[in-house]
């Protein structure tokens, strides 16, 4: 009667562990959080077969060593820097040969290098985890609730348990994987389209360099550009570096991580505690953080190194993370290359419309540098109203081309001493159209058009070409018109000296409204009391 009355107790209990079973695998399989997956097949393994402590042990696929995702009984400082290779210890064997241990109170570890003292070790079972016939990691548990071993009947139930545990890790790492890479191909795409709107080659370089430090969670970087001596490296933007780090980095081709990198094209993955066997110091790497180092390419030429290093988690990079810089570097070189060639070309263009300034201003001695002045005295006006950069650079090419008409004036007229004839006025009047004619051939100039067109003409009227007031007047040309008068009022003449700023200022001021539009000529006053205008002799 009492076997009777034992074996249904047995067979209850174990359908009551099989509907277990069931729930939880239904459970597990309902999450797709990789972490979250981790932690409940633990909770549920230590629950379901009454053990006291246990872990999950996952093998990382870069170094193939296990190591603890989630621990019952062992503090996290100790489990986070586990790291057990394939073969070692119990758990290392079971993840190499896909055979589960159950091992009785008081076993002695065989597979262990250690020797230990095996009167306090309580029973364990350790489990392979298998995903698709792949060992993927191992579940560990430890000590009996009621003090027993774990039975043939728990190996079963752990392993049928970890058959479903291993399948919903994967399951939810694929999820994690999928998710991470679709994130990561979003954050790129927003890089590109910001990288392809910007010509500024500062802008990109930090631009580059924040998205690589944010994409891969890294506590430091550093972009680092070939010097135009070709020997040497330079950091053009950093993050987390000190100054004097700044300062001093400048490998030479070829010598340190960086200049290999940088000579080779070929990428590097440095582990933390790594040693620079590519530098000549001796210096130890303790503290040394993991890093990657990776070429800037275009078109088959290494412009440079884009350099990450000490991941935030303090785990070491890997290749998923390599894959991700070499992408960013990718789009990055092509920016930094297209940014450097419009740099060239605006540099070439900026330089031929001063030679063609210049070469106006040189027709007249008196008026040497006046357009250059013009144009630096029109940005300063034009930032001090806050207008957009754009706008600006506008403004400051009008000013230097606004006389580009005068070649089109009498030598004789240009340098004629005493006052001008009617006739010889008319001719001079006539350089603002002669200047929007000749530069309305060319399409970069469609914008500046209207300064060369009207700087001459007056707020209140009575100003040429064509004798328009207030807001028809474009904004642009008003604001060169109050630099090109106070140049021209300051400025040598054969027939008199020029005056000195305290008086051409208060002629700006008396001509408020009348000559001047009153917003530009505030932004001028304001600009002269803050010392930001001052004449060339100051």
């Amino acid at each position: 009667m009492l076997d009777t009355r034992t074996t249904t107790s047995n067979t209850a209990a174990y359908a009551e562990r099989m509907e277990a079973l069931y729930r939880i695998s239904v459970q597990l399989t309902d999450n797709l959080d990789s972490e979250e997956v981790v932690q409940e097949v633990l909770d549920y393994s230590i629950d379901l077969l009454r053990a006291r402590n246990g872990s999950v042990m996952l093998i990382d696929p870069d170094s193939e060593v296990l190591r603890v995702k989630v621990a019952r009984g062992l503090d996290e400082d100790v489990y986070r820097s586990i790291g057990v290779k394939l073969g070692e210890g119990i758990s290392g064997y079971v993840a190499q040969t896909g055979q589960a241990k159950n091992l009785a109170k008081g076993f002695k570890d065989r597979y262990s290098q250690t020797d230990g003292d095996a009167s306090e070790v309580e029973a364990a079972l350790c489990i392979p985890l298998k995903a698709r016939n792949e060992v993927i990691g191992v579940l560990n548990l430890s000590g009996r609730e009621n003090g027993d071993n774990f039975s043939e009947e728990d190996i079963s139930l752990a392993q049928t348990l970890a058959s479903q545990a291993a399948a919903a890790i994967a399951n939810a790492t694929l999820y994690d994987t999928t998710e991470k890479n679709r994130r990561e191909l979003e954050a790129l795409y927003r890089v590109g389209q910001k990288l392809t709107s910007s010509l500024n080659r500062d802008d990109i370089l930090h631009l580059v360099l924040d998205q690589a430090t944010e994409l891969l969670n890294a506590e430091n970087g550093s972009l680092m550009l070939i010097a135009e001596d070709g020997e040497y490296l330079e950091i053009v933007a950093a993050h987390g570096l000190s100054t004097e780090v700044i300062a001093k980095a400048r490998p030479r081709l070829g010598k340190g991580i960086a200049g290999f990198v940088a000579v080779t094209g070929q990428p590097k993955v440095l582990k933390s505690g790594f040693k620079d066997r590519y530098s000549q110091t001796s210096e130890t790497a303790d503290g040394v953080k993991s890093s990657i180092c990776v070429p800037l390419k275009a078109k088959e030429q290494i412009l440079g190194v884009l350099n990450v290093s000490g991941k935030k988690s303090n785990s070491d990079f890997n290749a998923d993370d390599l894959r991700l810089l070499l992408s960013l570097a990718y789009m990055a070189a092509a920016a930094i290359e297209n940014a450097t060639l419009y740099r060239n070309i605006t540099d070439m263009f900026n330089d031929s419309i001063k030679a063609l300034a210049s070469a106006i201003d040189a027709r007249d001695p008196y008026t040497e540098q006046h357009s250059q002045r013009v144009s630096e005295y029109s940005v300063i006006i034009a930032e001090e109203m806050e207008l957009p950069e754009e706008e600006i650079e506008q403004v400051r090419i009008g000013a230097l081309l606004h006389d580009v008409g005068k070649i089109g004036v009498k030598e004789a007229i240009l340098q004629k001493p005493g006052r001008l004839t009617d006739d010889e006025l008319t001719e001079m009047k006539g350089h603002p159209v002669t200047s929007g004619n000749i530069m309305s051939a060319v399409r970069r100039f469609k914008t500046m058009l209207p300064i060369l067109y009207h700087h001459h003409e007056a707020f209140a009227g009575k100003g040429y070409p064509h004798g328009l007031t207030g807001q028809a007047i474009p904004f642009q040309a008003r604001i060169v018109a109050v630099a090109d008068t106070f140049d021209a009022m300051t400025s040598d003449r054969p027939y008199r000296k020029g005056l000195p700023l305290e008086v051409a200022e208060e002629e700006i001021r008396k001509n408020i409204g009348i000559q001047f539009d009153p917003k530009c000529a505030e932004a001028f006053l304001q600009a002269v009391q803050k010392g930001r205008i001052q004449l060339p002799n100051n």
